[in-house]
């Protein structure tokens, strides 16, 4: 960090709070009504980069606990996270920047389908519950 650049404490706003349990930066709104700015994404990205992780998330949603969770997601090309799904959760992945790659399977593990999304061309793709799935950045 050079000196022209802030503390990483102050690259998030208060309307966010660090979940220091999670197992990469996260950030949960302490707000009912949270705007996004790029100025806010950016800081993200430079919190994954300081802390050299493969991913950090800022939570729209207040904690856990609360039935609809909404995240944005910077994921480098190295972050992993193994196929899984949500038996009861619907989830919509939407590209902000950059492209990812969402495999879709069947319950016997082969590829039932694929996307790869980006900010113009194919943005957001929606998986329904209980459908196995993997998200990678390419």
């Amino acid at each position: 960090m050079t000196r022209n650049e802030p503390p990483e404490s102050q690259l998030l706003d208060r309307r966010f709070i660090e979940e220091e349990s999670a197992a990469t930066p996260s950030f949960f709104a302490t707000e009912k009504v949270v705007g996004i700015s790029r100025e806010l994404i950016d800081s993200l990205i430079e919190i994954m980069e300081i802390r050299e992780t493969a991913s950090a998330r800022l939570c729209l949603h207040g904690s856990e606990l609360s039935e609809l969770h909404n995240m944005i997601i910077a994921q480098s090309r190295a972050h992993y996270c193994r196929p899984h799904r949500h038996e009861s959760k619907v989830e919509t992945c939407q590209v902000i920047d950059g492209r990812i790659a969402v495999l879709i399977f069947d319950d016997s593990g082969e590829v039932d389908q694929s996307f790869v999304l980006d900010s113009r061309t194919r943005p957001i793709v929606r998986i329904g519950a209980d459908r196995w799935h993997y998200v990678l950045a390419i």
